[in-house]
């Protein structure tokens, strides 16, 4: 064996033979029995001395604390040799350590250790150190190259020379991330700029570690070497990178560097252009290349912050509007956005880019705010010009533009620019569905050709629209050369107002020959009125009404129920016969573009609506075959539901309410009404003579003329209304969607219910079906409750192996027709016909 290895363990030996008197240690205590045997055990030791010394134990007396230790607590103690083993005396908690024992365990603690004694003797108040605990500290912390070491000893002012040798002795050999982990500890500008000046690496990581440790610290131009700028320069950023150093190393050459870099399409972009280029003065360079980096980011930008850019950095000039909107005109904007783009343009921007700009996102732009954008352009009559233009020029899937709205919003503004424009541009289109609001418009702008185009195209849709037309008529202070233009409307309109002589003249003849429809039912109406106000005899009215050849067939049924002066249902029903059978001769003998057709042969304005069917307050009670309405207080009607046709309640039958308090029957017979399936408790036929003669119906007339009628008649008659409407719903080939027309026939061929067979009249058409309408006579069926007709195209024939035969069987009920169920044509239902 060698000395050297002899002398090893000659040492070990005596450091072990050594341990008589007690030595300073730290451990940690396993256990304490505190409440039986009165002992612990501490392991883990730390010491000066190599010793093996696992597990040591600890009595009570040896414990110097007056607190109670824990299990696995840290502690001191001093290491005694016994005859049976290692044992402790004057163990305390580590906690309890202060600068004044720490000595005696110098070799021993740690940097947390050492921290806490610290504390113990001067808190937080690191200054309070005098310059003996100070210097202890430092000598226990020179053994340490760590980032705690350094941080406790830049804490308790450690002097500057010392410092700047710790630098140079322990971190500048350290790697790059090692010294950042140093500077995050405890930051110190000996040591930034001791890491700036030996700065050779250009790995991105590390400088970016530097860059986020030191990033809210404020450096001087002085303190960033040129050597490190150099090093910067040479390495490709991104410009977020690049911001981020720059905004820790405010030198111009790395401002140059992320201006060269800066983006547009990151947060908070324009504080970082202000804070990178003051507003003025800024060259043009700068300009240009910013508006290149912009352009280069265009497709990732959307346009809303194309706007904010331009609005925000405007002073910088690095767009202007038209460069603008060159850009948006490739980007989809937000019905939201239109607003703000308006209030920035001029009307010296360039109109076929902004033009460009509303076509592309013309389906953006929402109805409820196009009137908002045109108010907006307000002065600026060419940027609203592009919007009407634009947006009303597009007929829409889904819906066409409220050109209604515009046209108001033009005459309520006033602004004379816009509407000569929007006049000029749309009367033609316009003026075939909104001839009058057209011609208002045109009056008011003094638009001459939009005011006869437009008054030649005028075509009423109800009796209100002419009677308000007739009374505004006047007003409108329409010209002579307007007027001359279309001689029939004029004559009409003349006629309409006038108070004496109401003899048709043949102007008058023709617009009611044009305008096969409502105007007819109106004029009748008219001259009824004048009947009533004792302005022509009635020998002067049928006279009139003679002269001209009646189309529709409201205007036939009031022309045939002023001849008679009392009805009953069967007179009404003898002469509704013979109307109809009339008007379909009307109808196969005259020429009727499709709307026309419908519009003469659809019985309008002559009679109530329904309006609502009522109920009494009354409940049911039903045994026996005894059947009674009990009803709890007053009586009174509720409104369920309203039907859309004409009051067709028929008498039905009286009976009492009974009282549900007394079971009394009322002394008042209530009426009760039969319609469509079901009792109603009222009939809507109140009277008013006093409203205009356009909504008078058969009961007004009756009225005025003295005519007596009974409420079964107009009920039926309401009836029959109802049912030859419905017919109307189904007048159109299923096939071309052509609407049908009568086949030719004789009158006396003719049912009761005076309806023909009618077909196709599409020569392109392949469906050439004679189709045949009627209604199931049995008063139960379900079709009553609509008044839905038997259409041949839905039924079966009673008797399918006959082809002469026409009967339908009911394609709802499955009644028969008459002839094959042996039913007159109309039966008992409910116990009523």
């Amino acid at each position: 064996m060698d000395n050297k290895r002899i002398n090893s363990i000659q040492r070990e030996y005596d450091s072990r033979i050594d341990i008589i008197q007690p030595v300073a240690a730290i451990g940690k205590l396993l256990f304490f029995d505190y409440y039986k045997n009165k002992f612990g055990i501490i392991s883990e030791i730390r010491c000066a001395k190599v010793v093996k010394a696992d597990k040591v134990h600890v009595s009570e007396s040896a414990l110097s604390t007056e607190k109670q230790l824990y299990n696995g607590e840290t502690v001191t103690l001093y290491l005694n040799k016994g005859y049976k083993g290692f044992f402790a005396t004057d163990v305390k908690s580590i906690s309890e350590i202060n600068l004044k024992t720490v000595s005696q365990f110098a070799e021993l603690i740690d940097i947390h250790e050492l921290e806490n004694a610290i504390y113990n003797t001067v808190k937080d108040e690191y200054k309070y150190l005098d310059l003996e605990d100070k210097a202890l500290v430092i000598k226990i912390l020179q053994r340490e190259n760590n980032a705690d070491a350094w941080g406790l000893l830049l804490k308790i002012g450690a002097d500057e020379q010392f410092i700047d040798n710790y630098i140079s002795e322990y971190i500048s050999p350290l790697k790059y991330d090692e010294k950042i982990n140093f500077l995050k500890k405890s930051f110190n500008n000996s040591l930034l700029n001791n890491i700036l000046i030996n700065w050779t690496a250009q790995n991105k990581n590390d400088i970016l570690n530097l860059t986020e440790t030191i990033r809210n610290k404020r450096l001087t131009e002085e303190q960033i070497p040129q050597s490190f700028i150099n090093i910067l320069k040479d390495i490709e950023w991104s410009f977020e990178e690049i911001w981020k150093i720059y905004s820790v190393f405010k030198v111009s050459g790395i401002a140059i560097q992320t201006i060269n870099l800066f983006s547009f399409n990151v947060y908070n972009y324009v504080d970082k252009l202000k804070s990178l280029i003051p507003v003025n003065p800024i060259e043009d360079n700068l300009i240009k290349k910013l508006r290149n980096n912009l352009l280069s980011e265009r497709e990732r930008i959307s346009a809303n912050e194309l706007i904010n850019i331009f609005m925000e950095l405007k002073d910088y000039h690095i767009i202007d509007e038209n460069q603008l909107l060159e850009l948006l005109s490739e980007k989809t904007l937000k019905d939201s956005v239109f607003t703000v783009l308006i209030s920035q343009l001029t009307d010296n921007c360039q109109m076929d880019t902004f033009r460009k700009v509303i076509s592309n996102n013309i389906n953006e732009i929402s109805s409820s705010n196009i009137i908002k954008l045109i108010e907006s352009c307000e002065p600026k009559n060419e940027l609203a010009k592009v919007l009407i233009d634009e947006y009303y020029s597009i007929e829409r899937e889904n819906s066409s533009p409220d050109y209604l709205r515009i046209i108001s919003f033009l005459k309520e503004k006033n602004n004379h620019v816009l509407s000569i424009h929007f006049i000029d541009k749309f009367y033609k289109q316009l003026s075939i569905k909104y001839p009058i609001a057209i011609l208002e418009l045109g009056i008011l702008t003094k638009h001459l050709n939009s005011q006869k185009f437009a008054y030649q195209n005028i075509i009423f849709k109800t009796e209100t629209e002419i009677v308000n037309f007739v009374e505004e008529y006047s007003d409108y202070n329409i010209s002579e050369e307007v007027r001359i233009s279309n001689k029939p409307l004029t004559a009409f309109l003349l006629y309409l107002n006038s108070s004496s002589n109401f003899n048709l003249t043949e102007d008058c003849k023709q617009f009611l020959q044009i305008n096969k429809g409502i105007v007819q039912c109106l004029s009748v109406k008219f001259l009824i009125f004048q009947l009533h106000k004792q302005r022509l005899s009635k020998s002067q009215l049928l006279e009139i009404l003679n002269s001209f050849q009646w189309t529709e067939i409201s205007a036939l049924l009031i022309k045939a129920f002023i001849q008679e002066s009392n009805y009953t249902e069967k007179i009404l029903l003898g002469k509704l016969s013979e109307v109809f059978k009339k008007h379909f001769e009307v109808l196969s003998s005259q020429n009727f573009e499709s709307k026309s057709f419908l519009d003469n042969f659809t019985i309008s304005n002559i009679l109530s609506l329904c309006d609502g069917r009522k109920y009494y307050n009354a409940e049911l009670w039903q045994q026996n075959g005894v059947r009674r309405w009990y009803v709890a207080g007053e009586v009174s009607t509720y409104t369920k539901d309203t039907l859309c046709c004409y009051c067709e309640g028929r008498p039905w039958k009286k009976e009492s309410l009974w009282d549900s308090q007394t079971n009394r029957p009322s002394t008042e017979q209530y009426e009760f009404y039969w319609c469509k399936g079901s009792y109603c408790a009222t009939r809507n036929d109140i009277v008013n003579i006093n409203q205009p003669y356009d909504q008078w119906t058969l009961s007004e007339i009756s009225e005025a003329l003295n005519i007596k009628i009974e409420k079964i008649a107009l009920a039926t008659l309401a009836g029959w209304a109802n049912r030859m409407n419905q017919i109307v719903e189904h007048l159109f080939c299923r096939s071309c969607k052509e609407v049908l027309r009568p086949l030719p026939f004789r009158p006396s061929t003719l049912g009761y219910y005076a309806v023909p067979l009618f077909h196709c009249i599409n020569d392109k058409c392949n469906d050439k079906q004679i189709i045949r309408f009627t209604h199931c006579l049995n008063g139960k069926c379900e079709s009553h409750k609509t008044s839905e007709p038997l259409d041949s195209r839905d039924c079966k024939s009673c008797r399918p192996n006959d082809p002469n035969h026409t009967g339908l069987q009911c394609n709802y009920c499955g009644s028969n027709c008459p002839a094959c169920s042996g039913h007159n044509n109309r039966i008992v239902a409910n116990g009523i016909w």
